[in-house]
C-alpha cells in the first residue's frame, strides 16, 4: 500500500512524511532510522533536511513528554522537527535549520539539572531571534518549571535563564541597578578595581 500525502505546501509534506516515519520506528525500531545517516546542509538556503545523531538519552530528552519538548524547538526555530529513532530531522530554510541545530544543542546543554540556566556570552542577547526580561531573584523564583512551560506554549518560544558572570557584571560600561531606601537607581560602572572583578 502506499500513503498518499496531499498538500500544496512540500514543507507539509515533508514533515507529514516525517511523522509517519517517526511513528512507525517507534513500533518497529529501526525500521526507518537505520536507513538516515546524519548530514547537515549549511550551504543550502532554500528547503532542505539535516539530520543530527543524538544517544538514546538525548533522543528522548529532546523529545520530551509526548513529543512537547520538540514541538517547543520546532515552534520556537521555525523549523519542522521529528526525532526518528536517535536522530533529530530537522526540515526548513538554511536559517531555519540553523536555529534549530542552535536551539537542540542549548536544550541538550540543559540535560542533568541545569536548570533551564545555561553560560552563553553577553552577544547572544543581540540576536535577532531574543528578546530579554532582566529579572531579580525573587521575580524569578515565581516562574518554576511549569510557569515556564505554558509561557513556552502558549507563545511559541524556548525560554532559559542566563546568569552573566561577575566580571560581566561589574565591567566598566554596565549598567547596575541599585535599590536602598524604597529607591531604585540605575548606575553605570565606571571603573574596576582588583584583578578579580
Amino acid at each position: 500500500r502506499f500513503l498518499l500525502f496531499f498538500a500544496l505546501s512540500e514543507r507539509s509534506r515533508a514533515l507529514a512524511g516525517l511523522r509517519v516515519m517517526s511513528c512507525v520506528d517507534t513500533k518497529i525500531p529501526g525500521h526507518f532510522s537505520n536507513g538516515l545517516s546524519p548530514a547537515v546542509h549549511e550551504d543550502e538556503e532554500g528547503l532542505s533536511t539535516d539530520i543530527i545523531e543524538l544517544r538514546p538519552d538525548q533522543a528522548s530528552w529532546a523529545s520530551g513528554k509526548q513529543g512537547a519538548t520538540r514541538r517547543k524547538v520546532q515552534a520556537a526555530s521555525g523549523c519542522g522537527i521529528e526525532i526518528v529513532g536517535s536522530l533529530a530531522v530537522c526540515v526548513g530554510t538554511g536559517e531555519e535549520r540553523a536555529r534549530a541545530r542552535q536551539y537542540l544543542r542549548w536544550l541538550l546543554d540543559q540535560m542533568g539539572g541545569g536548570g533551564r540556566c545555561l553560560s552563553l556570552d553577553k552577544s547572544v542577547e543581540t540576536r535577532e531571534d531574543v528578546s530579554v526580561v532582566q529579572l531579580e531573584a525573587s521575580e524569578r523564583s515565581f516562574l518554576d518549571h511549569e510557569a515556564i512551560s505554558a509561557v513556552e506554549h502558549a507563545s511559541g518560544t524556548f525560554l532559559f535563564f542566563r546568569e552573566p558572570p561577575v566580571s560581566e557584571v561589574y565591567a566598566p560600561g554596565a549598567r547596575v541597578l541599585i535599590r536602598r531606601g524604597g529607591r531604585t537607581l540605575t548606575a553605570e560602572v565606571a571603573e574596576v578595581e582588583g584583578s578579580d572583578g
